[in-house]
């Protein structure tokens, strides 16, 4: 959402009501200056972004991959529910996802071709992707907003970087060992491959026997 000052024409809204979806600085973008943001500003409403895509270029593709970032200011049930959805004319729609995101951003990535495919969805010039959003707090000011950011559709299994803090272990200590668990709860039909280095004093790879 970088370079938005108008509305690409493969970009289109619905906003019922007191609504706003817009392109915003502020609340913190995943990553560059600018993010979007759905606001439903109203109790019980639905708002939703469509993405319109030609994939003719790549009919026959077993590879393909939505990926996007997002997160809501209230990330709770109680407050509203997310739907990722996908088309093949605009008008029916299957549903791939209903979830509530996190408070902070989380990447997502979704087999594209595998869920178009499960759909009868043929990848041609008439794709359609669709982030909705249905509010269910009445309270003011605590409206359920959504911040979309990072989307993208890329070939070849998604790659997830995984933070975790450094470990420091003395030396001549003895065996020590640093386990990380990993829960995928936003990928669908993905290959997992986790690598792991440890470096010693000098920053020396250290690998296991």
């Amino acid at each position: 959402f970088e370079s938005w000052s108008l509305v690409p024409g493969y970009w289109s809204f619905d906003s019922p009501g007191l609504g706003t979806i817009s392109v915003v600085t502020n609340d913190g973008p995943e990553s560059g200056l600018q993010h979007l943001k759905l606001d439903p500003l109203s109790y019980n409403q639905s708002q939703w972004a469509m993405l319109k895509l030609d994939l003719s270029a790549d009919a026959g593709a077993t590879n393909l991959f939505l990926e996007f970032w997002i997160r809501s200011q209230f990330n709770s049930a109680n407050y509203g529910q997310t739907y990722l959805e996908v088309s093949g004319d605009g008008t029916n729609w299957r549903q791939v996802m209903n979830f509530d995101p996190p408070g902070s951003y989380q990447k997502y990535a979704i087999d594209l071709d595998a869920e178009l495919a499960a759909g009868s969805i043929t990848l041609d010039a008439d794709v359609h992707i669709r982030w909705r959003i249905l509010d269910q707090q009445s309270s003011a000011g605590s409206y359920y907003r959504i911040f979309l950011d990072e989307v993208r559709v890329t070939q070849g299994n998604p790659t997830f970087l995984l933070a975790v803090a450094p470990l420091t272990f003395p030396e001549n200590s003895g065996p020590a060992a640093a386990i990380v668990t990993i829960k995928r709860i936003n990928s669908t039909n993905m290959t997992d491959s986790l690598v792991v280095s440890l470096s010693g004093p000098t920053n020396s790879l250290i690998l296991p026997d």
